[in-house]
């Protein structure tokens, strides 16, 4: 990210580098010329306007350079709240698997994780982003469902059934790889959801594993054109890892229902056979 930020400052320093050696050597030439066909008085005039021109170039790049800095500080800013986040949710995380009570993954999810990603990543005025954990529908594996959420109401949520590869997202379940599209009008598979209220522009897809398997894709989109940037591809990234941690948690925590189900219908066919063999 730092990297990130010091190649544009060098770009904006190139940028007015050029321009000012080019503004330097026209002065030059110029006052060369100057010299040779005008008197003394009218050199002086011209050279100081070239000076003037050359503290004009000379005060463009400070600005820039300013500006550039700025804008490092505000991303190194953005990216130290994206490790907070994180942070904070692992802590949750953590806190509520050590409770011996249960604990609601869903909130947990949602509340922990998904808010305060989308409270993030929403930046531009009037900018909506959402947030969607899709999961195969159990019995109908080519299609999605949505799991948990951010920013969709509760009734989207419930509702909500779309073909697996009818959504970008299902690009990523497919190849298990991370896609991010810019501009979704520009993507010919796109097909816009029937039920949507609002236009989308920007997507990025996050595919999540349990145990080495695709098991969903975490959707993410915006409604500005280009919205995300390299590191919120890195941090979304991220923010799939732990929830991928929570789907096997919820998947290890059903294979232990299953075998405790299990273990006590032996027992209680066993039992009626050590009471028979009390009695004889």
């Amino acid at each position: 990210m730092i990297r990130t930020a010091a190649v544009r400052v060098l770009d904006k320093l190139v940028d007015y580098g050029i321009g000012l050696v080019a503004g330097f050597l026209i002065a030059t030439g110029g006052s060369v010329v100057v010299a040779l066909y005008h008197d003394v008085a009218h050199r002086r005039a011209i050279i100081a306007t070239l000076l003037g021109v050359a503290l004009g170039f000379l005060a463009g790049a400070a600005a820039a350079l300013v500006r550039a800095l700025e804008q490092a500080r505000e991303q190194m800013r953005y990216v130290e709240a994206q490790k907070r986040l994180v942070r904070d949710a692992l802590e949750s995380i953590q806190e509520a698997m050590a409770q011996e009570e249960d604990w609601e993954l869903a909130s947990l999810v949602e509340r922990g994780v998904l808010e305060p990603a989308r409270g993030l990543l929403m930046r531009a005025r009037f900018e909506d982003v959402r947030l969607a954990v899709l999961l195969p529908v159990e019995g109908a594996p080519d299609e999605w469902s949505m799991r948990w959420a951010a920013g969709h109401t509760p009734r989207g949520v419930r509702v909500f059934r779309r073909p697996i590869d009818k959504m970008l997202a299902g690009r990523a379940y497919r190849k298990g790889e991370i896609v991010v599209v810019p501009d979704v009008k520009n993507d010919p598979d796109f097909q816009p959801n029937p039920g949507a209220q609002r236009d989308f522009r920007s997507l990025i897809a996050i595919p999540l594993r349990v145990n080495d398997k695709t098991a969903g894709a975490l959707s993410v989109v915006s409604t500005e054109p280009d919205a995300f940037f390299e590191p919120d591809v890195s941090f979304l990234a991220v923010i799939g890892s732990v929830l991928d941690v929570l789907l096997a948690a919820e998947v290890d925590a059903r294979m232990w229902e299953a075998y405790a189900r299990e273990k006590r219908a032996e027992e209680a066919e066993e039992e009626p056979r050590m009471e028979g063999k009390d009695l004889s």
